[in-house]
């Protein structure tokens, strides 16, 4: 007789732990291969545990989530996107990191594709530029700029006039005037599209001094004012404060070229600041019967001039008369609102978040208005519940009305604090005490200064050349 041999089967922790695999069947991979066919993108989705993807199938799919409505398409294309994807879909994804300003994952990418030998083009170049530009980055710009160039890519117009555009979105606008120098040296003369950005750069701060600069060289490279650089200088002198060399623009326009849309809403924006309600009001109404539409700019101008006057009667009117236009209410506008009419914020609120994110500002209104009104701890719920505004503003704001050293100790509890909260806790708890509570509490970079003590870094504008480009300013004049 034949003995029965009996085999113990133990599983080991390690095998118990391990996660239970789905098998990857055959026909799951013809039903995936279907759907990409097909293009139902969700359905594929779905289907990536269980299917086994070739590189192919990875770009096409990736391919069809440029061009759907996934909400999170960025996080799959990440995760998707290890394999080496054709020149013009990296182009598609760097455009796709500045609409979701997603500095973090533009400058990893841009690593990923330096260390595995992935040629960067000039296109992948300027949309480098614009998301750094969008975060306001402009000695970064610089830096990678100088490097790109180092590394064999070639700028091209696009490029010289985006580095403008980052250097002189900042601090930094007399250096716009090195960077044109050098455009000019690298065979790229002086024309009207990057005279432009430069001018623009002075007008942002309200520099006349590098505006006239800028004028000087239009006339040497004979390039003739046209109503863009009109608006530009309008804007500048506006800034500046100088509203009636503004309002002489605006004569020399309507004699020399057609007003438009831009033309008056920048007119409106110089009566506001010089208080002028009656001609603000004035043309205003001629706008409304004249062939032009007004847009969100002006009523948001309208809106202002009323809140300055606490005509909230007016107010009421341009917000409603502005959505008979069409026209969608931004954050600027629904915080005037809150500001005029703080016990109808739960309403206006409610219909602001269906359109609207709301942002520091619109936080700092809310819960301004909700301390008067006893109602503080139901708007943090509100809140923190939607996840909508960062924690650590949350934790700022109550420093200012509530017990610092309880706040202060709930923030490092939830590793909310920026360097704002941190330097005004110092300030007022002892550095001692503050250090104790933060050994081991990542300090996050400050994004909305509302305490009074801070001690943030802020850039000065320079309003003078400084000694690095007065040569650039000798050559170019």
């Amino acid at each position: 007789m034949q003995r029965v041999r009996w085999i113990s089967v133990r599983a080991t922790r390690k095998q118990l732990e391990q996660p239970v695999q789905k098998p990857i069947l055959s026909s799951n991979s013809k039903v995936f291969q279907q759907a990409l066919q097909n293009r139902q993108t969700r359905v594929c989705l779905e289907m990536l545990p269980q299917v086994k993807v070739n590189t192919q199938q990875q770009i096409q799919l990736i391919e069809q989530l440029f061009e759907s409505n996934e909400p999170n398409k960025l996080e799959w294309i990440e995760k998707l996107g290890t394999v080496v994807l054709p020149e013009n879909m990296y182009s598609w994804l760097f455009q796709l990191y500045y609409k979701e300003n997603n500095l973090v994952l533009a400058q990893k990418r841009w690593r990923w594709m330096q260390e595995h030998s992935i040629p960067q083009t000039t296109r992948h170049m300027n949309w480098m530029l614009k998301i750094l530009q969008q975060n306001k980055m402009e000695h970064e710009s610089l830096k990678f700029f100088d490097e790109c160039v180092a590394s064999g890519i070639e700028p091209n117009f696009d490029s010289w006039g985006q580095l403008i555009k980052c250097v002189g979105n900042g601090s930094l606008p007399w250096l716009t005037v090195d960077v044109l120098k050098r455009a000019q040296d690298h065979g790229f003369p002086i024309n009207r599209h990057l005279l432009s950005f430069s001018l623009a750069a002075f007008a942002k701060q309200g520099i006349t001094g590098g505006m006239d600069f800028c004028m000087k060289l239009a006339e040497k490279y004979q390039i003739k004012p046209d109503l863009s650089i009109m608006h530009t200088l309008m804007t500048g002198y506006k800034n500046s404060g100088q509203f009636n060399k503004s309002l002489a623009i605006y004569q020399e326009i309507q004699q020399k070229h057609q007003p438009n849309l831009q033309t008056f809403n920048i007119v409106l924006d110089v009566y506001l600041k010089q208080k002028d309600y009656h001609n603000a009001t004035c043309l205003f109404e001629s706008l409304l019967e004249s062939p032009f539409q007004p847009d969100l700019i002006t009523f948001s101008t309208m809106m202002s001039l009323s809140l300055r006057q606490k005509d909230y009667q007016k107010l009421q009117f341009y917000f409603d008369k502005m959505q008979d236009y069409q026209i969608q209410p931004n954050v600027y506008c629904y915080n005037m609102m809150f500001s005029a009419f703080p016990l109808k914020q739960q309403q206006l609120y409610d219909t602001m978040i269906q359109t609207c994110k709301p942002n520091q500002r619109i936080f700092a209104t809310l819960l301004s208005n909700a301390l008067k009104q006893d109602t503080l701890e139901h708007w943090l719920r509100v809140f923190e519940e939607s996840k909508i505004m960062a924690d650590d503003i949350i934790y700022k704001f109550m420093a200012l009305n509530r017990d610092l050293g309880t706040v202060f100790a709930l923030a490092c509890k939830h590793e909310q604090v920026d360097q704002d909260l941190y330097d005004y806790c110092c300030l007022k708890l002892g550095q001692e005490k503050v250090e104790d509570l933060t050994k081991n509490v990542l300090i996050r970079p400050t994004r909305m200064p509302l305490l009074s003590h801070s001690s943030s870094q802020v850039n000065v504008v320079q309003m003078d050349p400084p000694p690095i480009v007065q040569e650039s300013i000798k050559q170019l004049s």
